[in-house]
């Protein structure tokens, strides 16, 4: 399934796994770094990490613990730790499809019934699970069927967002869940669609997902990159979903690590590549070094 390349990086609240791109340059292979110079005070980290893991898998070693106690101040993509009601509302609202569609409407009527007759019959997920999937916009339904497949899910964000009020630590967000919002909302429906690639039934969405898993818990940040290579349907994707938010948070995270210690943990294929973040930290003169176990 083509999708679950793609779904690693469109979604971010329901979790999946490293985002999604290959750059020709490739960084050492470690998921924690080390960022110190250009007069910090003090050194602060940077993780990869993967939106959502078995928790029989869940990797955080004591090593990277240590690092973690040692700061003050976590940042994340967005700062879901701090999240109101109100804001977890609208949040779900803009997930679904706009009001009286649903995504069988863009699908062939063989097409739709050979994506269920798959999703019930050989992946066992519930009929009720599969309708609220027709009813979220298309980039976000795969990561609600991963959710559905993997065992005892347990995701970075959350756990590090647990950790940071046991040390009463400030969190932080590189972005707002709003400008995330706004780059998926820019996508028409029937792009998603076919970006997604629902007539796909060959794979097993587990396969392509374990062998990523593989990769990341053995911290191999260059396979990382090769698999995920595969060009999407979506114009300037690249740019838009990482490379630019990438740029964006560059600013941010210097203006934060000036004030304390931080550990800034996002999706692990935005440590990579010419416009990944280590290599744009130290192109401002900062000494960025993998830390090993």
């Amino acid at each position: 399934m083509k999708s679950i390349k793609l779904s690693a990086i469109f979604v971010i609240f329901f979790a999946l796994s490293a985002s999604i791109y290959a750059q020709t340059a490739t960084v050492e292979n470690s998921l924690l770094w080390k960022v110190s110079g250009k007069d910090l005070s003090t050194p602060s980290y940077l993780f990869g990490t993967i939106h959502i893991l078995p928790a029989a898998d869940y990797y955080f070693p004591e090593y990277m613990q240590k690092t973690f106690k040692s700061c003050k101040t976590l940042a994340l993509e967005v700062d879901m730790v701090n999240l109101g009601l109100k804001e977890q509302i609208a949040m779900a609202k803009r997930v679904l499809m706009p009001a009286g569609d649903s995504v069988k409407n863009y699908l062939s009527k063989d097409e739709y019934e050979r994506y269920k007759s798959y999703i019930i019959n050989d992946l066992k997920i519930k009929e009720k699970k599969f309708n609220q999937m027709m009813m979220v916009q298309p980039l976000f339904s795969s990561g609600i069927l991963l959710n559905e497949l993997i065992k005892k899910p347990k995701g970075y964000e959350t756990e590090l967002g647990k950790m940071s009020k046991k040390q009463k630590m400030n969190v932080i967000g590189l972005e707002t869940i709003d400008s995330q919002f706004k780059i998926f909302e820019s996508i028409s429906i029937k792009d998603q669609v076919e970006a997604m690639n629902f007539a796909d039934i060959s794979k097993n969405p587990m396969d392509e997902y374990n062998e990523m898993k593989s990769i990341y818990l053995n911290q191999q940040l260059d396979k990382l990159l090769e698999m995920t290579s595969e060009e999407t349907s979506i114009p300037d994707f690249a740019e838009r979903f990482l490379n630019q938010r990438n740029r964006n948070w560059i600013p941010v995270i210097e203006e934060q690590i000036r004030k304390n210690a931080t550990f800034i943990a996002v999706g692990a294929a935005h440590l990579a590549g010419e416009q990944g973040i280590v290599n744009l930290l130290r192109l401002q003169g900062y000494t960025v070094e993998p830390i090993l176990k």
